[in-house]
């Protein structure tokens, strides 16, 4: 059997040590949404989800071989009124009973064009319907945990969420996403 050098070694183990696995926390994530509401004159309405659940494969040296999924579940709805928290749920909004997650599946990420930014792409599923999306990403290091920043925004109506009526068919999306080893 050939032996290794040490130098060759230590090489191959500092090349893989770059890949990472992580997992999502809740606790010290945010999952958060803004929407007009257009019925007298505009407000905003925002709200947030919790119960973060998922995995991170996490490799900087080649970000293509980096992949994550998560969820959140619609029952964790928050808006600071209780009758609209349930109405939300109900389905004709995101029919939370049915559909109890909202899931975010990675099939590619892809390094952008300043340092620590990135892009990526997958597929987001809510109330059954899923679709392509691209969600640019910044990612902040603590310690043994990684943060993965982004905004990006949705149609709802592409999802079937809610009527017609005076709120925007577009929202945006915050996300500040704590991974830790």
């Amino acid at each position: 059997m050939k032996k290794i050098p040490l130098f060759f070694s230590l090489l191959i183990f500092i090349f893989n040590a770059s890949a990472q696995d992580y997992k999502l926390t809740d606790a010290n994530s945010k999952v958060e949404f803004e929407i007009d509401n257009n019925l007298v004159f505009k407000t905003t309405v925002d709200g947030t989800l919790s119960g973060l659940t998922g995995q991170l494969h996490w490799d900087e040296k080649d970000v293509s071989n980096s992949k994550v999924s998560a969820s959140v579940k619609i029952s964790t709805i928050e808006t600071g009124i209780k009758r609209r928290n349930r109405h939300l749920q109900e389905e004709e909004y995101f029919n939370a009973q049915k559909y109890p997650t909202i899931t975010i599946t990675s099939t590619e990420i892809k390094a952008g064009k300043e340092p620590k930014n990135y892009i990526l792409y997958g597929k987001i599923t809510m109330k059954g319907i899923t679709k392509h999306i691209q969600i640019p990403f910044v990612t902040t290091h603590y310690q043994n945990k990684l943060l993965l920043s982004a905004q990006f925004k949705l149609n709802r109506k592409e999802f079937g969420i809610g009527p017609d009526n005076s709120i925007s068919d577009e929202l945006l999306v915050k996300l500040a996403v704590m991974a830790e080893e």
